[in-house]
């Protein structure tokens, strides 16, 4: 009858027959699965037995009623009808097997009488006293049970309470006047509609009746409806005060105070000004929230010398959330032995305890990114995040180098999504389309890890891409040279082929899990439970290894699948009905998708909690419940923002909140007590942080009700009010003014570098710690008033000239420092290299060419075309294709690639490609400059005694007007020009006597232009010495630019 159990007899009763039951639970959409609605169902029927057990009770004898007892409207009857199916399956599989409800009046009557020996059973014997301790809130069932073992045993509850005196006297209440209870021997709990179940009692202030506390009336419903359910019982507690003889007389303290007795003192409480007892941080973000409660602790480490790192908790109720960015800016926890060293932010030590086992296990992060991504479209993104899990880096041998290969490689090989064609299948592609996915990638890797530089540089004789390569020069001819069987190998060093290997083998490894976990791409496939957890062993044995010496993780998984396989045992075949042996020898047979074990799996992947280790001398770290009544002399609150704590909304079919109940679970007022509880045990100091901006709109964001609750009862309590407190006038808005009162709320800047965070008035201490940020303070406050910073700028004067690089002057070089100035200067001075802004790898299969392809194809075409006799050669003809072999070439080229997007959408763009193509050849045909010589020039020209040009100007023109010839795919640039006037220049200055002319042809300058761009130039001068000296002055003045160029950006 665990919840753990029942599902899985609810998955053979809703998988075996849908007789009698209601329609909507057997019909399954594409979005939930069988799992996906047993599981919430069997933890539905648990609460009920445990809290409403006469309504089971009710249902076992065929009446369809409520909590309350009242009739279920027809839109719930399927749980009654259901939970009889349920039922009757197990009393058939077992024998004198009852529900816990069916069993506890009998058992609670049994320990009573005296019938259950509970200390006379050996080693499992209760001694004579019990002590339950350390609880806060008890269950309307604990009573009953603590009731009837008390008449054999002496037992004593320590029961934690807020106010003690208040617990007591709503118990007196209430036991004065009983509730009525329905079921009294079973459990205490009461209809919330009785009058007896308000939280409402007279408190005695100084002699005089007062209000409730507003933070009792708030906070602390769940453990004073636990004094509530006493009453009820007809028991009233004894009250142990705590002595504030030795407490500091502070603000903390006075609110402790006045929440022990029950309502605010009506004498105000006048603060010192250098009371910090309570702190609350407001910031925007995470990140800020995190540095500003680091710098807080830092802050009271500094001020109070005997305080130390065990002494300080973080209770955060979003811990998931926030422990990544508490990870990156704390830093690594410090070692005991590591002081702090001048210069640095100091290093805290300091322990997350209470997480996901996920978040501490690697090998089980691995796999659940594993199965999330299994029956997905295998995008870059979502195989990216799993190659660059720690279990799978481990498992295959990745490092950082590898990881950052993987990115160059998928954008090289086009990868968008899918292992291959077939398994694209499902979302209605072609499966003979198997560009731009991973086969097709590691097609491309491993076949340029198997040819080599010279195999894959070779061009094969006697074919269409060696006539391109003999005409237009070999590199055009590598880049598009097929391999055998179509595939375009893909350029690798010598470095990166082992790494090129392991990454191989993880993306086939990983494609051969899918083909074994889900055959034909398909989540429907069914399979038993032991047939799945073997199939998951094998993946896991396959994908991810844990670190050396850290075995246990991977065991951890193999738990993970046993538990499952034992929870199913016994509920299968009614047939081993009277046979309780074999039937928890049988697991289940009721057959399982995929989507079904990963949800029965999500609940021990996300939910389970990882053992907590309690490091001596650190500060922990962990979630409000987890540490919540423990004193500490700080207690820090991480993240008390708007959506903070859990909702109270119910799911829509628990039939609970119909008919409320004292003592029912109630999450969002649970987590409420758990930090007043909190606030109580917080000895010297509370320190609560809170977002204030939307750190993406900056927009401001409410305050949560728990920070303006605590605010109002502050006010209430030091007579000013919450705007005093917050530091802010009424007329002002946030940051602005300085009332001059006492605050409690510190509102932070957006940057941690903001001057105001280390600005020092009045001898008070800087708020941050972190020197990097005091730098970048410092920055900026020296630019803002226009002054240099000392060691920040980039460049305090002009490097010196460096003779032996301007001695000779590369050509090429030249004209790239025209085009890049400040990326020449980097490289050639500085030895940095700037990459080109590339983009990102396209998580959708190609449509059309993207901009940067268009242009690659449009100059492969080009050279392409200039090595054929007709300027419509290059011509795609629509519907058709490429007519010519060495186009057709290169269209298998491009396809193999993955630049080009299915057939159908490819052929229009690739036929206006090629139409533009033919448009730049027929205007070099009209103006007689149809092919340039095959030749080059060689330049060696020397201006001066300490400077020469060397290099070599090829595509030229020969006969009257010789000189060299751009045609270039692209709209007319400066840069073209500028390269274009410098190879004019160095032949009109190497030799005057040819008259040359240079030709530059693009494509329109515009889109909304339809005729080619056609410019010609030449050097001025009547005569060969007025040319050349044109020339030499004009080369004279550029290679000034360019010295000077190398000495500053």
């Amino acid at each position: 009858w665990r919840a753990e159990r029942l599902v899985w007899t609810l998955l053979e009763v809703l998988s075996a027959s849908s007789d009698g039951l209601d329609e909507r639970l057997t019909n399954l959409t594409s979005a939930v699965s069988l799992a996906g609605r047993a599981l919430p169902i069997s933890l539905l029927f648990d609460r009920y037995m445990v809290h409403r057990p006469q309504m089971i009770l009710s249902w076992i004898a065929h009446k369809d009623v409520g909590p309350d007892g009242n009739d279920l409207p027809e839109a719930q009857l399927w749980q009654p009808s259901l939970f009889r199916a349920v039922h009757a399956r197990i009393t058939a599989q077992y024998t004198n097997i009852a529900t816990p409800s069916e069993r506890l009046e009998g058992a609670l009557s049994r320990v009573s009488s005296g019938a259950v020996k509970l200390g006379e059973q050996g080693k499992k014997s209760l001694p004579g006293r019990i002590f339950v301790f350390g609880q806060s809130v008890i269950s309307a069932d604990l009573g009953p049970l603590l009731t009837a073992v008390s008449q054999h045993h002496q037992v004593t509850a320590l029961l934690l309470s807020p106010s003690a005196a208040t617990s007591q006297q709503l118990a007196q209440r209430v036991k004065a006047n009983p509730p009525i209870l329905a079921h009294r021997s079973t459990s205490w709990a009461f209809s919330r509609s009785d009058p007896q179940a308000e939280i409402n009692p007279t408190v005695q202030q100084g002699g005089a009746a007062g209000q409730l506390h507003p933070l009792l009336n708030t906070w602390a419903l769940r453990p004073l409806e636990s004094a509530l359910l006493l009453g009820a019982g007809g028991l009233v507690p004894d009250t142990v005060l705590t002595s504030d003889d030795a407490t500091a007389d502070t603000l903390l303290n006075r609110l402790q105070q006045d929440l022990h007795a029950g309502s605010i003192s009506p004498t105000p409480y006048v603060p010192a000004e250098e009371d910090v007892s309570v702190q609350i941080h407001s910031a925007p973000g995470a990140t800020r929230q995190a540095e500003a409660l680091r710098d807080a602790i830092l802050g009271l480490l500094r001020d109070n010398p005997d305080l130390t790192e065990s002494q300080i908790v973080i209770l955060c109720p979003q811990l998931e959330q926030f422990a990544p960015v508490l990870s990156a800016v704390f830093g690594a926890p410090a070692n005991f032995s590591e002081q702090p060293i001048d210069g640095q932010l100091p290093a805290l030590r300091y322990n997350v305890i209470d997480r996901s086992a996920r978040s501490f296990n690697p090998v089980l992060d691995s796999i659940a990114t594993l199965l999330q991504i299994l029956p997905g479209r295998f995008d870059v993104e979502s195989v990216s995040q799993l190659l660059h899990t720690s279990a799978v880096r481990e498992r295959f041998g990745l490092d950082g180098e590898s990881l950052g290969l993987l990115s160059t490689w998928t954008k090289e090989a086009c990868i968008s999504w899918g292992l291959d064609g077939a398994q694209r299948k499902t979302w209605n592609i072609d499966p003979s389309h198997t560009a731009n996915s991973w086969a097709a990638g590691v097609d491309q890797l491993m076949m340029g890890i198997a040819l080599g530089d010279d195999l894959r540089d070779a061009v094969p004789p006697g074919t269409a891409v060696a006539e391109l390569a003999e005409a237009a020069g070999v590199s055009a001819a590598r880049k598009f040279a097929l391999a055998t069987g179509g595939i375009a190998p893909m350029p690798l060093d010598d470095a990166g082929i082992s790494t090129a290997g392991r990454l191989a083998e993880a993306v086939r490894t990983l494609a051969y899990i899918h083909d074994q976990v889900l055959p034909d791409s398909s989540s429907d496939k069914k399979k038993t439970i032991e047939e799945w957890g073997d199939a998951l062993r094998v993946a896991a044995d396959l994908m991810v290894a844990p670190a050396r010496f850290e075995y246990w993780q991977r065991s951890q998984f193999d738990t993970m699948l046993n538990d499952l396989v034992r929870d199913s045992q016994g509920a299968g075949d009614p047939e081993s009905a009277g046979d309780p042996e074999s039937a928890e020898d049988s697991a289940s047979q009721v057959l399982l998708t995929f989507a079904d074990v990963r949800a029965l799996l999500k609940m021990g992947l996300e939910g389970a909690k990882s053992k907590a280790r309690m490091d001596v001398g650190t500060i922990l770290v962990a979630t409000p419940g987890q540490l919540a009544a423990v004193p500490y002399r700080v207690v820090c609150i991480l993240g008390l923002d708007a959506d903070a704590l859990p909702g109270s909304r119910a799911s829509g079919d628990d039939l609970i909140p119909t008919a409320p109940a004292v003592g029912d679970r109630d999450p969002r007022n649970e987590a409420r007590a758990e930090l007043l509880a909190a606030l109580i045990a917080a000895q010297d100091h509370l320190v609560i942080t809170c977002a204030s901006r939307d750190v993406r709109t900056n927009n401001k964001v409410p305050e949560s009700v728990m920070l303006d609750d605590l605010l109002k009862v502050i006010a209430q309590t030091t007579g000013l009010t919450v705007q005093d407190l917050q530091g802010v006038e009424p007329s002002q808005g946030e940051g602005e003014g300085d009332t001059g009162a006492f605050t409690v709320m510190t509102t932070h800047t957006r940057q941690a570098f903001d001057p105001k965070n280390f600005s020092v008035d009045g001898g008070e201490q800087p708020i941050s710690f972190d020197p990097a940020a005091c730098q970048g303070a410092v920055a900026l406050l020296n630019s803002q008033q226009n002054q240099p910073v000392s060691n920040q700028v980039f460049m305090s004067q002009s490097l010196p000239a460096d003779d032996s690089a301007t001695a000779t002057v590369e050509l090429t070089q030249l004209g790239y420092f025209f085009e890049a100035p400040v990326k020449t200067f980097f490289r050639n001075r500085l030895n940095v290299y700037i990459p080109n802004a590339s983009e990102a790898s396209a998580s959708e299969l190609p449509i059309k060419l993207g901009s940067l392809d268009a242009s690659e194809v449009g100059r492969a075409l080009l050279e392409l075309g200039l090595t054929m006799p007709a300027a419509d050669s290059v011509r795609f003809v629509p519907d058709e294709g490429p007519t010519q072999p060495q186009v057709l070439a290169l269209h298998n080229s491009l396809r193999a690639r993955g630049l080009l997007p299915p057939e159908s959408l490819a052929m229009p763009q690739l036929s206006e490609l090629s139409a533009d193509v033919s448009n730049l050849l027929v205007e070099a045909e009209s103006i007689g400059v149809r092919r340039p010589a095959p030749h080059a020039h060689p330049i060696d020209l020397r201006l001066s005694e300490d400077t020469h040009i060397v290099g070599s100007v090829g595509n030229c023109l020969d006969g009257d007007r010789p000189g060299p010839l751009r045609i270039l795919y692209s709209r007319p640039k400066p840069k073209h020009q500028i390269r274009l006037a410098l190879d004019l220049l160095v032949l009109t200055a190497t030799d005057p006597s040819q008259h040359w002319r240079g030709v530059l042809i693009t494509r329109p300058e515009s889109k909304a232009k339809t005729t080619v761009e056609q410019r010609s130039w030449s050097v001025r001068g009547a005569t060969a010495k007025d040319r050349q000296t044109e020339a030499l002055d004009a080369l004279g003045e550029l290679l000034e630019q360019y010295k000077d160029g190398l000495r500053y950006p």
